[in-house]
């Protein structure tokens, strides 16, 4: 589940990386409040993780998690470890049960193109999913937005 692209990138011999920024809490929009099920006042951990294979960037993700005030991680530790579902397992013990995930086709805005190195227009792949915990809490939302051409993407969820 998290961080499964990052472990399945290193096991084909590649060498992912990541760079994370805009760590902080944060109150979510309104589409994903409803996603997510959670009150107009409730704040979430939030960042943006740049996933780069070969220093190429390959997908950007945008990531909102439920978790206690207390999980504060930094970019590098989010960096480091390319999930922060690991870190709040490890920490608190909130573990993830599964995830559910839309995924469609888009053209690339002027911005993704930019951060994605393709053309403005150019087919991408985004990929949003909604993690939940073993009580069947959700737990998080992440938009991930994919270099279409760049990679063949195989789904299998649940522990």
């Amino acid at each position: 589940m998290p961080g499964a692209l990052n472990q399945y990138l290193s096991d084909s011999g590649l060498h992912p990386a990541s760079k994370v920024s805009g760590v902080g809490r944060v109150e979510p929009p309104a589409r994903i409040r409803r996603r997510l099920g959670i009150e107009a006042h409730e704040r979430l951990l939030h960042f943006t993780r740049l996933i780069l294979v070969e220093d190429e960037p390959l997908v950007e993700a945008d990531v909102y998690i439920r978790a206690p005030g207390e999980f504060a991680p930094t970019a590098a530790e989010l960096e480091e470890t390319g999930s922060a579902f690991q870190l709040l397992e490890r920490g608190f013990g909130i573990a993830l049960d599964r995830a559910e995930h839309e995924a469609w086709a888009a053209a690339a805005t002027a911005d993704h193109a930019a951060t994605l190195g393709v053309r403005e227009g150019g087919p991408l792949l985004v990929i949003e999913t909604i993690f939940f915990t073993t009580g069947g809490l959700p737990a998080g939302w992440r938009s991930a937005v994919h270099r279409a051409e760049e990679f063949k993407y195989r789904f299998v969820t649940g522990r």
